[in-house]
């Protein structure tokens, strides 16, 4: 496992998962919410080798069963989660369905464990389950097959059904917030004071991503925005998260934009480190110039999520700055 995904894990959730053991309390379905990149997964997945533990090991036992789950090829650990190539979690990764190319985990679930004590499936970002997913899998959580856990992350649960977070134990997930990433990426990881801050303010406090693209932030975050902003435009990145990246990152900058035209101080913007182009870019575009271009912003965004044309999305944004 990364380091990065280790250091993800809540301790905090395991002590209170296995006191639940401990006590036969163990519910048969949890909903882990909170913010992007604080752990969600990465704990569930923790969760997962606990409760099949013969130890009731930590984050870094390595039983056998601990090793096959944190390997990914334990017979009774089931991850359902959205494809590269789609833009929900499909049906046919719950249920039968006529020339169904998945594997259907609903059926697998109603089987008894295989080798371990209890079965665990987990739902990553399941507010982006179809409407049809979704009504299956509630029959599931209704009806809940025995020796079964179910833990389902999101960072949206007001997208999910209602009905849905009614049958799961909620556990929060909170980001570290600002101050404190930066306070940890400078004692942790030797990161600079001004680099440390404006990695926090861009990644909103959430330890994950911010850890994890730790080595080469400023490369990159620059590169988008050089890519956009300066000379003719080139091909918009080829992968789906770069695309993503890149428009967390225009979004940032021009916040910034709009900040300076509310007279906020330097020390609020996010990218502390290109001050000289905010302003260039205040004095070329108006509140409202600002504001279409971020709604432009959303629209590429939204075109690689939906599978869209993205480099014309990108050539409208090109022009309008």
């Amino acid at each position: 496992m990364p380091e990065s995904a280790v250091d993800l894990i809540h301790r905090d959730v395991l002590e209170r998962f296995r006191r639940l053991l401990d006590k036969g309390r163990l519910a048969h379905a949890y909903l882990f919410s909170g913010p992007q990149g604080t752990g969600k997964f990465e704990t569930a997945c923790a969760v997962a080798r606990l409760v099949n533990c013969p130890d009731k090991g930590g984050a870094d036992c390595d039983c056998a069963s601990c090793r096959k789950m944190r390997g990914g090829h334990h017979p009774d650990l089931f991850i359902v989660e959205k494809l590269e190539d789609k833009s929900e979690i499909m049906i046919g990764q719950f249920c039968e369905r006529a020339n169904n190319p998945f594997t259907p985990v609903i059926p697998r679930l109603t089987l008894r464990p295989f080798e371990a004590v209890r079965k665990v499936c987990i739902i990553r970002d399941a507010h982006l389950m179809s409407a049809e997913a979704a009504n299956a899998f509630l029959k599931t959580l209704e009806e809940p097959p025995e020796a079964t856990v179910i833990i389902l992350t999101t960072a949206v649960p007001a997208r999910l059904l209602k009905t849905i977070v009614s049958r799961c134990h909620e556990v929060r997930f909170f980001a570290w917030g600002e101050k404190a990433l930066a306070s940890r990426l400078q004692n942790e990881y030797d990161v600079a004071s001004l680099p440390a801050g404006i990695m926090a303010r861009f990644h909103q406090g959430a330890w994950g991503p911010a850890a994890a693209g730790r080595k080469d932030f400023f490369e990159r975050k620059n590169a988008f925005i050089d890519q956009v902003l300066g000379g003719p435009m080139k091909d918009p990145p080829a992968d789906k998260e770069e695309v993503r990246e890149c428009c967390q990152v225009l979004f940032s900058l021009f916040r910034d934009v709009s900040l300076h035209h509310a007279g906020a101080a330097a020390e609020q913007f996010v990218h502390q480190d290109r001050i000289p182009l905010i302003q260039d870019l205040a004095r070329r575009h108006g509140p409202q110039s600002v504001g279409m271009i971020i709604a432009q912003i959303a629209r590429v965004r939204e075109a690689v999520d939906q599978n869209f044309n993205v480099k014309i999305a990108f050539l409208v944004l090109k022009e309008m700055i």
